[in-house]
Order: structure tokens, then sequence, then C-alpha cells
């Protein structure tokens, strides 16, 4: 089963009032916000960057996820129950999603 495009670009549907996550309005670049450092990692939907806020320097990793691999209603699941797990935990040692 093919995911819609629909589907995929609605991929925060629902989450809005998510523990701490805050989505952003307005649609800014992630490179007019962001001076990207290097690649971090990579994984099965996408990539994760090191940058620096060009407005706070706060370091950050972006996690940037890629549309066209996300094929199925399991992978929409899978990521949403990331999102809101990781939204939901808060401890020092562990990475704070910010929006």
């Amino acid at each position: 089963m093919v995911v819609s495009e629909g589907a995929i670009n609605n991929i925060m549907g629902g989450m809005e009032n998510t523990a701490g996550v805050r989505l952003h309005s307005h649609r800014h670049k992630l490179k007019q916000r962001f001076d990207i450092i290097r690649k971090l990692g990579q994984g099965t939907y996408g990539k994760v960057q090191l940058a620096v806020n060009k407005e706070t320097g706060q370091e950050v990793a972006i996690k940037t996820i890629k549309k066209a691999k996300i094929e199925t209603e399991q992978d929409l699941i899978r990521i949403r129950r990331e999102i809101q797990i990781m939204s939901s935990v808060q401890h020092p040692q562990i990475i704070h999603i910010y929006e």
C-alpha cells in the first residue's frame, strides 16, 4: 500500500498539543535559520545533521525525513510514534525535540 501525498504532508497532523513540541507556522527553510555543520548519521527515513541556530548560537541536531521513503501507513505510524515518544521524555541526557 502506498501512502498518499496528502497523508505524508500531514505527518504532524493531530500532534499540535504534544508536550513541549512547537510547530512552526512560518515556512523558513532550514538553511536560512541554521548553519549546517556536518552529517551525524543516516537512517531508514532520512539523516541527522549537526547545525547551529543563527539567532541563538545553540548547537542542535536536525533530523530530516525524506517523504519518498514513507511508502506505507506503517512507516507513517513509526515516525509519529518516534515523535510522540521523544516529545514526552524529559531528561538532561536525552535529546529533546524543540519543533
